[in-house]
């Protein structure tokens, strides 16, 4: 994968939703290559980690539709970090991400003003969110209302 894409710099939109062939370094190039890809695509990608989450969060500031889903490695950490890093987003995909949590959420209502699109579905019972997190989101993003 770095090898492609280290001559697409001028990428927008990589889908790589279920793709178990990839690795974690190639995920990783992500962020070291496509600075100004605005949709991006990883939902069910289970073998990628925390350290090329942070590198695509990171590298690629200009994200706007994020689909993260069934991503069992993403915890309220990355989402601090996507929410420093990646403010113009306004789509983000976590539906059964089980790590997510208050913190994380709380994050994004901080740092993801433009947030208009959230899927925090879930299809276990364990649920690391509270109301609070909920109110957050109703203060910190208006465009979700």
């Amino acid at each position: 994968l770095e090898p492609l894409l280290s001559v697409t710099s001028k990428l927008t939109t990589l889908v790589l939703s279920g793709c178990m062939g990839i690795n974690g370094s190639s995920f990783a190039s992500i962020g070291k290559h496509c600075r100004e890809i605005i949709r991006l695509e990883i939902s069910s990608c289970r073998q990628i980690r925390s350290h090329a989450l942070m590198n695509i969060f990171r590298g690629c500031p200009m994200l706007k539709i994020l689909d993260l889903s069934h991503c069992n490695v993403l915890t309220d950490f990355e989402l601090k970090v996507l929410s420093e890093y990646c403010p113009r987003t306004e789509q983000l995909n976590l539906k059964s991400c089980c790590q997510v949590g208050d913190s994380g959420i709380l994050s994004l209502s901080r740092g993801c003003k433009l947030l208009q699109d959230l899927d925090l579905s879930r299809n276990d019972l364990a649920f690391k969110m509270t109301d609070i997190a909920l109110l957050s989101l109703s203060e910190g993003c208006d465009s979700l209302l």
